[in-house]
């Protein structure tokens, strides 16, 4: 029974399958699941040990169809990601362009602290395959005090434990959607409260992106394989998301120079 359990790992399994051909693969995978198949069907197992089967016949059922499809699914979790990234960088694998945002809470002390966030986001950098499949794929849910920029910096348990997070997580710029303002004052909110007393919030906010999230954007962009021309670009994307240009002032709205005379 231990050895029947220990066999149902999608880790163990890819690093079994790696060097091998793509058909070779697809043929051990369709063995594997036939197998399980029969045991599950077949045999008394502990409730444990069954659901263990479970997961790894619908984790061997998914990594098919990713193998065989060519292209990975819109949903898929950092754990599965990690266990067959290796298997996955030997053969062509698309992600889905489509946008599957995953929301993770940044949580206030009410919510147990840093721990679940962090919990998830380690996972994220587990390997090349989850990297560039999670690629600002990212939404936050702020809690109450960081979501209301015009509020004074709390002095509690809530500015720690972002700036602790902070510390063992600068990948925001490549992980976090940008597609709304929830970022902007997520890493607002770190420079104010980084801030020395007196100081601009905008201008520790320039130094904490030159010093600290644009190396780690680099950093990320690398570990996963993007091109020198991509980085840039994106380093260009993230400067304007934080410090957007000011609008041009209308014709209307312009003040008349003559009639300020």
């Amino acid at each position: 029974m231990s050895h029947f359990h220990s066999r149902c790992d999608i880790y163990r399994f890819c690093i079994r399958m790696q060097g091998k051909s793509l058909e070779s693969v697809c043929s051990s995978i369709r063995y594997e699941i036939a197998t399980l198949r029969g045991d599950l069907s077949g045999c008394r197992l502990a409730s444990e040990v069954r659901r263990t089967a479970t997961r790894y016949l619908q984790e061997l059922e998914v990594l098919l169809d990713v193998l065989l499809r060519g292209m990975l699914p819109l949903r898929c979790t950092p754990q599965f990601l990690n266990s067959v990234g290796p298997l996955l960088n030997q053969f062509p694998i698309r992600i889905s362009e489509e946008r599957a945002v995953q929301v993770i809470p940044v949580a206030g002390p009410a919510e147990g602290g840093i721990d679940k966030a962090m919990g998830f986001l380690k996972e994220l950098a587990g390997s090349t395959v989850t990297a560039r499949y999670f690629f600002q794929r990212i939404d936050l849910k702020l809690p109450a005090p960081l979501s209301t920029a015009d509020q004074p910096v709390p002095l509690s348990k809530v500015a720690t434990l972002t700036k602790g997070l902070d510390r063992r997580f600068p990948f925001w710029l490549f992980f976090v959607t940008q597609q709304n303002g929830t970022l902007r004052q997520l890493l607002q909110f770190i420079a104010r409260i980084d801030s020395v007393k007196g100081a601009h919030g905008s201008d520790r906010l320039m130094e904490l992106l030159q010093e600290k999230w644009l190396p780690a954007l680099n950093c990320m962009c690398r570990f996963a394989g993007f091109a020198e021309t991509d980085i840039a670009h994106l380093l260009r994307q993230c400067i304007e998301y934080l410090f957007p240009p000011r609008p041009a002032l209308r014709a209307s709205n312009r003040p008349n120079r003559f009639l300020a005379k």
